[in-house]
């Protein structure tokens, strides 16, 4: 070890022993990571019927389990309901997150055989709480740099000790959504890591996320500035221009204020849009990418609230919380969306054209694949429906009412186009294992197949009518696997618009057929 290491180890030490000492303690009243574990555990072991506890990923630095839990009358099983998220302390020092959330538990479960409104609520949804996503940060606030540390413990320097100084990631920046205007600096409170989704913590809420496609989801935080504090945000405003489902997703931010008292007693919370270009935010991500409507809560007016004020605030912030659980059954429009010849589900695109926009400002909103269910958040009106999916004929409904007395239930019936469909082709006698990966290409996409006899194989790329764009790929190949890397460019070298694409793989003799789609997007600046 050379004399510096041994003096930035000396002083790590003394940093260490020192700043523990003389750190603001956190009240007792909080839970320690461990404490909340045991508690939700024990909550499970009292009510198994309606709650199941999962580990939906480890930590980045610590590699401690992730927590999740599910409360559903039938928490074993995946159902046809909504699905709600509520998550706390992507920051390390926002601890009321963990509070209001294992609040909420408690107040679900054990009010089940009580209250025919929560039996209703627990019976008909499923709903998904995970307390501490950063529990790296949240030991080192509670342990190391006390009421003060905002983000994970990342070893950024790669030096295996914790350097409050340089290392760690902000998790609330780490999303893929605008993060490149996030900050570079690893000394940064607000460093937003090496890349998009770098880690575990943010990679645990993504995949959660698009397993589940949450309808709602609250994220809970504090602030220590008054200018901020006590407010709910919602997406977005993007320099002059509002997000697509503003319209709808305002009003239910507004309730969910309104809903809350702030500390003083004195007046509602706040309903606030948020900005957009805030870079790789968590919130911005799950409406982008997912659909959700998300909600950020930033309780009180401080990190952490005295402890004899906890249950009061976790008990107002309900009042808010549970209003999406009576909005759920508000004006929407839902159904489930099949083939009209085999009745399977389909998990189609649907857009709602008067809340419509390309997916450069956001994805294409799809139906789930296992029930091809589908699910819009709308305020009362008429709206005109758009519903594609490769191989079948595009569907428009115009005039579709949605009302205040509760959601307008709609199944689609959609008509296979002859002669294109998306098909398995395992079984073929030439070709097996095709696959593009991944399915939504940002820049390029790999596509892998497996030849088993000679002959001449054509990739060949459709769009959403069925009409041929381009040819990629005509030779004749020997027996192997092959991988061909495609940067969404035709022959003449001509990027695809985004938008739908299926691409076609035959294969000689008899140039057997499959089609696998693919959703193309406009390649994010770095």
């Amino acid at each position: 070890m050379n004399i510096f290491k041994f003096f930035i180890r000396v002083f790590y030490i003394l940093f260490l022993v020192f700043g523990f000492a003389f750190a603001h303690p956190i009240d007792p009243r909080y839970h320690t990571y461990g404490e909340m574990v045991d508690e939700m555990v024990s909550a499970v072991q009292r009510y198994p019927h309606i709650c199941q506890l999962y580990t939906i990923g480890y930590t980045s630095f610590f590699h401690l389990p992730i927590l999740a839990m599910k409360i559903s009358d039938n928490p074993s099983l995946t159902e046809d309901e909504p699905r709600f998220l509520f998550n706390g302390v992507h920051h390390a020092t926002e601890i009321i997150g963990v509070e209001v959330c294992l609040y909420m538990m408690h107040n679900l479960l054990s009010r089940y055989d009580t209250s025919p409104e929560v039996r209703a609520w627990i019976d008909s949804n499923e709903i998904y709480l995970v307390p501490m996503v950063n529990p790296d940060g949240h030991y080192i606030n509670w342990n190391v740099v006390q009421d003060s540390w905002r983000k994970n413990a990342k070893d950024n320097n790669g030096n295996g000790i914790f350097d409050p100084w340089y290392d760690g990631v902000d998790l609330n920046r780490n999303y893929d959504f605008l993060w490149h205007l996030g900050d570079p600096n690893p000394s940064s409170r607000e460093y937003r890591g090496l890349f998009p989704f770098s880690e575990n913590e943010t990679q645990a809420i993504r995949d959660l996320a698009n397993r589940e496609r949450f309808v709602f989801d609250i994220c809970y935080h504090s602030d220590k500035d008054p200018r901020f504090g006590e407010s709910v945000y919602y997406p977005w405003r993007w320099g002059n221009q509002y997000s697509p489902d503003y319209e709808h997703i305002r009003p239910i931010a507004e309730s969910i204020a309104y809903r809350i008292i702030n500390d003083m007693g004195s007046a509602p919370y706040t309903p606030i849009w948020g900005d957009a270009t805030d870079g790789g935010l968590a919130r911005n991500w799950l409406y982008y990418a997912i659909g959700t409507f998300p909600f950020t809560i930033e309780i009180s007016t401080c990190y952490q609230p005295p402890g004899y004020r906890v249950d009061s605030i976790c008990e107002k912030v309900m009042n808010g919380s549970y209003y999406l659980f009576k909005r759920i059954l508000g004006p929407s429009i839902t159904g489930h969306i099949t083939d009209a010849v085999s009745g399977l589900p389909i998990p189609a695109e649907i857009r709602i054209l008067e809340a419509y926009a390309p997916p450069e400002t956001i994805l294409p909103r799809y139906a789930d694949s296992t029930f091809g269910r589908y699910r819009r958040i709308l305020k009362p009106g008429y709206y005109t429906l758009q519903i594609t999916a490769p191989g079948y004929e595009t569907t428009q409904i115009e005039s579709v009412g949605v009302s205040t007395s509760g959601p307008t239930r709609l199944d689609i019936q959609l008509q296979p186009i002859p002669g294109i469909k998306e098909e398995k082709i395992a079984k073929e006698p030439n070709v097996i294992n095709s696959l593009v990966f991944p399915n939504f290409v940002k820049g390029k996409a790999k596509i892998h197949w497996q030849v088993k006899k000679p002959g001449r194989v054509i990739l060949q790329v459709f769009n959403n009518s069925g009409k041929k764009v381009c040819t990629i790929f005509d030779d004749v190949l020997k027996p192997g696997e092959y991988v061909l890397d495609w940067d969404c460019r035709d022959k003449k070298g001509k990027r695809l618009s985004a938008g739908i694409y299926f691409l076609c793989l035959k294969h000689s003799p008899g140039l057997p057929q499959a089609v696998q789609k693919i959703v193309i997007s406009p390649p994010q600046a770095d």
